[in-house]
């Protein structure tokens, strides 16, 4: 397996647990796979019982949606003015960097995957994915796509949609490649971008699920304004475990001053980096 270099986001460590929780869920019934990795095993108790496909295609895009809402708010890069539109690519690379990260730590196998690239001159459109030592496709996506494409299309041409790239494609069985017979559901993400001339049929075709294969998320129609969201999304970028430890000393030293305690005050520990406020 090669290590995707991701960029740092306060996302990533924010809501690096709901991810990694939200991949290890439903679609496995009370057995995992033989194929499955040891991380996803010691993520997914075997006696998990198994979401409908309405139920976990709802709490996917609510996952999604609040992972939208950070990286909105905290683009990748730090430096740059959120409302620089310049910032687009870094709120979209918070998303891959997430998600990226999550598939890693579950052996790359989470359910979602982001940044697949897909050729489309093939019927079903095929997945590029890592190869291992032995030439078999794994379930990490490839990050050598651009040299196998030009490859396997002859000739190739940039910007003549022979190659498609989702932003998150969920499957079915993540011990699987993200071959079409594997997809639950695709996603494209924009944030102040637009979409492509025939983006949307193209992951259609990609998912084969007809004209629900395919669904657009935005911060508009994740309610990223919604103050509900906005409280939940600065909770978990704020609630460290030094913001717990320095909390409950705070709460002790208190009790001690109100009874009378005679005894020394706990020193505050040191504070640790302060994640990007929502």
């Amino acid at each position: 397996m090669v290590t995707i270099t991701r960029s740092p986001s306060a996302c990533t460590d924010a809501l690096f647990p709901e991810m990694h929780f939200q991949s290890a869920r439903g679609s496995f019934g009370k057995a995992l796979p033989s194929r499955a990795s040891a991380q996803l095993v010691q993520r997914c108790p075997l006696d998990a019982s198994a979401l409908g496909a309405v139920e976990l295609a709802v709490t996917d895009r609510e996952s999604l949606c609040l992972l939208i809402c950070c990286c909105d708010s905290n683009p990748s890069t730090p430096g740059l003015l959120s409302d620089n539109p310049k910032t687009t690519s870094y709120r979209q690379l918070c998303v891959t960097d997430t998600l990226d990260e999550v598939d890693e730590a579950l052996g790359y196998q989470s359910r979602f995957k982001a940044e697949v690239a897909y050729n489309m001159t093939e019927s079903p459109p095929t997945p590029y994915m890592h190869r291992n030592l032995a030439g078999e496709e794994t379930t990490q996506r490839s990050t050598n796509w651009m040299g196998r494409a030009l490859k396997a299309v002859q000739p190739y041409q940039r910007g003549a949609g022979l190659t498609r790239i989702p932003d998150v494609t969920v499957v079915k069985d993540p011990t699987l490649p993200p071959t079409q017979d594997n997809i639950a559901q695709v996603y494209e993400i924009k944030f102040k971008d637009s979409l492509q001339q025939g983006q949307i049929e193209s992951y259609r075709q990609i998912a084969g699920l007809g004209r629900g294969g395919a669904v657009l998320l935005n911060p508009d129609n994740c309610g990223c304004g919604e103050k509900k969201k906005q409280q939940e999304v600065e909770r978990k970028l704020k609630v460290s475990a030094e913001g717990k430890e320095i909390e409950a000393i705070m709460r002790r030293n208190r009790l001690s001053k109100f009874f009378g305690g005679s005894g020394p005050l706990l020193p505050l520990p040191q504070p640790g980096p302060i994640p990007v406020p929502f």
